[in-house]
């Protein structure tokens, strides 16, 4: 009987051993589901449900972006995008002048209404968005409303001229229209500079010289369209024949400066911070001028030459019929704006304070002028909408010394 009882025992143990026990099952079923995984990989999603977090959204790719850890610092130091904050603060990316310390926004995107907002609020970049979103109405207002224009402000301003020929207007408009894409790219920059999403930030820089090659190549095309107009060897043409290749070498010049801000090289952080990159880009794009003005001289007839050197150089004009003051509004401004005229020598004194007596006074007027934006760029964009505005009130100058004298 003890053997039996012992065989059957023994039998016993073997069949609950080779049986799956619930712990082997389990066991069991999760190598089936992680080789079933393998050859047929699950949705992404499908993980979200069995983490414990899984009541929060998973982080977009834009909010992995900025999860670096001086964006994240900045933004605390804001107040997500509520107060400005100063240069020490600041990420390296986003520190565009090393003599502007203070009152810099840095705005999520998740709030388009803060950054919009902002516009209107005191920052570093108030009067640079401000000096160019004035003109900017301005010449809006101008294309719809010419003739109000011209009686309602207390100022003279040329509107378009509606009683000139379809050419001239044509001509006024497409500069008119440059102007506007320069000033209003400006305008967006200066806006989104304090942006947080640096990808965004930096599309809009990008967006910033696109316009300044546009302004200067329609500002080239201008004198081709009116020294080239209609004339008696040519009653058929729109143009004369020469004026072609140079209009088109214009808008060579305006389509290189709207490709090459998005190249990688282009977009380094040493160039893009460096003031001497938009230096050389504005440089570039009116050095076209001078081949340009050299043809029309050697293709043109003698009356022609002549009258055209008159418009450029007119001494007997009033100010506002020529565009020497274009020229020097423009070279001014590139002199502060180059130099950093005047933060630098607030800088300068803030930085060496044990050296100088008055270098707190410095400082806090350094600060003033930093809350508001004052500074070498501002100062910049009032001579570059000056400049513009010179150039505009020129035209009809232009038209009438180039064309009608030459063919009179």
């Amino acid at each position: 009987m003890a053997t039996q009882a012992s065989r059957r025992f023994r039998t016993r143990r073997r069949l609950a051993a080779s049986s799956p026990s619930p712990a082997s099952s389990l066991i069991a079923l999760v190598d089936i589901l992680s080789a079933l995984r393998q050859r047929m990989p699950l949705p992404s999603l499908s993980l979200r449900w069995s983490s414990p977090t899984s009541s929060l959204p998973l982080p977009t790719k834009r909010e992995q972006v900025e999860e670096d850890p001086a964006v994240i610092a900045a933004l605390v130091a804001s107040s997500n995008g509520s107060n400005l904050i100063t240069a020490s603060t600041l990420p390296p990316a986003w520190q565009h002048s090393p003599y502007t310390l203070t009152s810099y926004r840095f705005i999520p995107l998740s709030r388009p209404g803060k950054l919009v907002g902002s516009i209107f609020e005191a920052h570093n970049e108030f009067l640079n968005i401000q000096t160019h979103l004035a003109p900017l109405l301005l010449f809006l207002l101008s294309l719809f409303f010419p003739s109000a224009m011209s009686t309602l402000l207390p100022f003279p301003f040329t509107p378009l001229n509606s009683a000139s020929t379809t050419h001239a207007d044509l001509t006024s408009t497409l500069f008119t229209l440059a102007a506007m894409l320069c000033l209003g790219s400006s305008v967006i920059w200066h806006t989104m500079s304090g942006c947080a999403h640096q990808k965004t930030m930096r599309m809009c820089a990008r967006v910033d010289y696109v316009g300044i090659g546009w302004l200067i190549s329609a500002s080239i095309s201008t004198i081709i369209l009116y020294s080239y107009a209609p004339s008696a060897s040519y009653p058929d043409l729109s143009l004369h024949p020469a004026a072609y290749p140079l209009l088109a070498l214009c808008l060579i010049t305006a389509i290189m400066g709207t490709v090459f801000p998005f190249m990688k090289w282009f977009d380094r952080y040493e160039n893009r911070a460096s003031t001497l990159l938009r230096l050389r880009l504005d440089i570039s794009c009116v050095s076209l001028s001078c081949p340009i003005l050299l043809s029309l001289i050697l293709t043109s007839s003698f009356l022609r030459s002549v009258c055209l050197l008159i418009i450029l150089t007119n001494q007997h004009a009033s100010p506002t019929e020529h565009i020497t003051p274009t020229l020097t509004s423009c070279g001014i401004g590139v002199i502060f704006y180059a130099l950093h005229i005047p933060e630098r020598f607030f800088i300068s004194g803030s930085a060496h304070e044990h050296h100088h007596m008055h270098a707190k006074s410095l400082a806090k007027w350094a600060e003033r002028m930093e809350s508001v934006g004052f500074g070498s760029h501002a100062i910049w964009h009032l001579f570059i909408a000056l400049g513009i505005a010179q150039w505009r009130a020129a035209l009809p100058a232009m038209r009438e010394g180039v064309v009608l004298r030459a063919l009179s």
